[in-house]
């Protein structure tokens, strides 16, 4: 007997494995009030609904469906919330995932470390959250384009509007690293003056264009996340890196050692450790371990290509439906 098809917002399209078994609800072209109507309707269709947490709309979905009487299992994509800048903020945070839970929800994070972590931070019961290991997110065309390694030193930073400061980004280190790095630095963000940065160091945001060019041509590619947060963070941007195949430095904080082994498909340094950051930059670049950072990168291409594709972040949620269906 086919199995039965199953409702999703994620537009996975371009993927077999997501459409034999999804139907797609289109959004395009919807104000809020008329996604929100039409989704309450279709769910009532379907087994099982996967939402994902990235988009507003659907975490207030998410609230709705909870109060339906016999609400189907929902599935929360990407459940990787931080938790407010102060204690008004959190306490609103916590109270909306707290309207979406019930018996039919599932919260799906991207690292192990969250398994642990989420349910004591938005107080939901541990049995309703899962690991689905996140994936490269370039288009699989993108990955055969001409790479080049001339471009120094790139550093995929988390773009936000204005010049507010994003807390899941530590670039104090990698400041105070850069007169010890013989190479440019490129930092993609909005929130860095860079005419306070030093003379190797340039700061800006970058079209999505430009950000996937730079990562093309970057000689190592460096994410450094701050420590002391609360949920996993960074992995678009190395994951996308080791992809292309790219020597990644990504700093020791909660999910990196999900997706890489130190010194075997990317370096993990300390947060905040200039010292060591600037040490890592400089042997990545250095030509007498040409020989070992080449294994290292090819590796990173294998493992990602081979662990964390679309298709496998797709086979993950599926299998976090087909769990549902079981009990």
């Amino acid at each position: 007997m086919p199995r039965e098809r199953i409702l999703s917002t994620l537009p996975y399209g371009d993927f077999p494995e997501w459409t034999e078994r999804v139907d797609i609800f289109d959004r395009e072209g919807l104000s809020l009030p008329a996604f929100l109507r039409r989704l309450l309707v279709e769910v009532r269709r379907y087994p099982a609904v996967i939402l994902t947490g990235t988009w507003q709309a659907d975490q207030i979905a998410a609230m709705l469906i909870a109060r339906m009487r016999t609400p189907p299992p929902v599935i929360m994509a990407d459940a990787s919330w931080r938790r407010g800048t102060n204690a008004l903020d959190r306490l609103a945070r916590v109270s909306a995932v707290r309207a979406m839970c019930g018996r039919h929800m599932i919260f799906c994070v991207l690292s192990s470390w969250e398994l642990d972590r989420f349910p004591v931070k938005w107080r939901v019961s541990a049995d309703r959250v899962r690991f689905t290991p996140f994936c490269f997110t370039l288009p699989e065309p993108e990955l055969d384009l001409p790479v080049r390694d001339d471009g120094g030193v790139f550093v995929g930073g988390g773009l936000r509007r204005g010049r507010r400061r994003d807390p899941l980004r530590d670039y104090g280190a990698l400041i105070e690293a850069a007169p010890h790095v013989e190479a440019p630095i490129t930092i993609a963000s909005n929130e860095l003056d860079s005419a306070r940065l030093p003379p190797n160091t340039r700061a800006g945001p970058v079209s999505r264009e430009r950000f996937a060019r730079l990562l093309r041509e970057a000689g190592v590619v460096v994410v450094p996340i701050r420590a002391g947060i609360d949920r996993s963070a960074g992995q678009q941007t190395y994951l996308n890196a080791m992809a292309l195949g790219k020597p990644v430095i990504v700093t020791d904080t909660p999910g990196v050692r999900d997706y890489i082994d130190d010194r075997e498909t990317g370096l993990i340094v300390p947060s905040g450790d200039a010292e060591a950051l600037a040490g890592a930059i400089t042997w990545v670049l250095d030509p007498g371990n040409l020989a070992e950072v080449e294994r290292m990168r090819i590796r990173a291409r294998d493992v990602a290509r081979a662990r964390f594709s679309r298709r496998n972040y797709i086979d993950h949620l599926l299998r976090v439906v087909e769990g549902v269906a079981r009990t």
